[in-house]
């Protein structure tokens, strides 16, 4: 292995928030440490607490919004964020959005005169629902102007897939890129106990002739939850009757998607899990996984 390098990692959310950036944050940050580098993880504070070592530091907020608040709005002239970067002398800083703490971290790139490298994880059109401007206006123009004029003021782009680099390439994004996956730790679901994998069906009074599948996300509208239920809801009126999925995360849109699966008659199908730590055994009894998001990107573990 080459030098080791201090990577200064700076993202809008991180745990105990549960998203797909949480984790993918945390592998590489894990993953970077492991090889001999030195890393520091520079992220929104939370009033829930999380196992932070001491090379997180939680940046203060000024809001937080969503059904539970669990979406948070750092200050963007936090000194402590400023102060940080500076005392950890960071030979790289990796962002991973292009807003609020992105931005930050893009501005203290140049002051101390340190690369900037920018992941590209979300779409964001599909969050229109969350911005307070014109849908159709953040989706067309905003969103796509955003990401373009980000990832040119970097040194450098990692993508998670092919056609996420085409659309990059499409909007004018001339940063040179790298396609690079965030991998599954599949140790994490390798091992079950067959006993132990009746008791939880078991328990989720499932069928034993049936397939199971599973999906799993945040219960939220650009999950695209409800077209799945829907396709399930056609595969069952086909008498495709052979199958159970288990709905596992949790979410603003829990209750509606519940009250869909009243509605089209799918109790006997389909089991809103809610969150769960034993995630591997579920894994481990499944015969496929179901994803329907809209800013699915890159494969990713729980």
């Amino acid at each position: 292995m080459g030098k080791s390098l201090r990577v200064a990692m700076v993202s809008n959310n991180y745990f105990p928030f549960v998203s797909g950036v949480s984790v993918s944050v945390d592998r590489l940050r894990n993953g970077l440490h492991d090889l001999g580098h030195s890393i520091q993880l520079l992220v929104p504070r939370y009033r829930e607490a999380w196992q932070d070592d001491k090379s997180i530091k939680r940046i203060p907020t000024l809001m937080a919004f969503g059904e539970k608040g669990e979406f948070r709005l750092t200050n963007p002239f936090s000194v402590r964020f400023r102060h940080c970067l500076r005392a950890f002398k960071p030979d790289l800083i990796h962002v991973h959005h292009p807003f609020w703490l992105g931005s930050m971290g893009l501005l203290m790139g140049r002051r101390l005169k340190v690369p900037v490298v920018y992941t590209y994880h979300t779409r964001l059109e599909h969050y229109a629902h969350f911005v307070p401007l014109p849908g159709a206006l953040f989706r067309n123009l905003i969103s796509h102007y955003l990401i373009k004029h980000f990832s040119n003021r970097c040194q450098g782009v990692i993508v998670p897939t092919y056609s996420a680099e085409e659309y990059l390439r499409m909007i004018g994004v001339k940063t040179p890129s790298l396609v690079q996956p965030t991998g599954i730790d599949v140790e994490r679901f390798a091992h079950a106990e067959a006993g132990e994998l009746e008791v939880l069906r078991k328990r989720l009074a499932i069928d034993p002739a049936r397939k199971i599948l599973i999906s799993v996300s945040r219960i939220s509208k650009e999950k695209n939850i409800g077209f799945m239920l829907e396709a399930l809801a056609e595969l069952q009126t086909q008498r495709h009757e052979d199958f159970h999925l288990l709905l596992i995360g949790d979410g603003p849109d829990r209750e509606a998607i519940q009250y869909q699966i009243d509605t089209l008659k799918l109790t006997a199908w389909v089991t809103l899990v809610g969150r769960c730590r034993l995630i591997k055994w579920r894994f481990t009894i499944t015969w496929a996984i179901y994803l329907c998001s809209l800013l699915r990107r890159k494969p990713r573990g729980w």
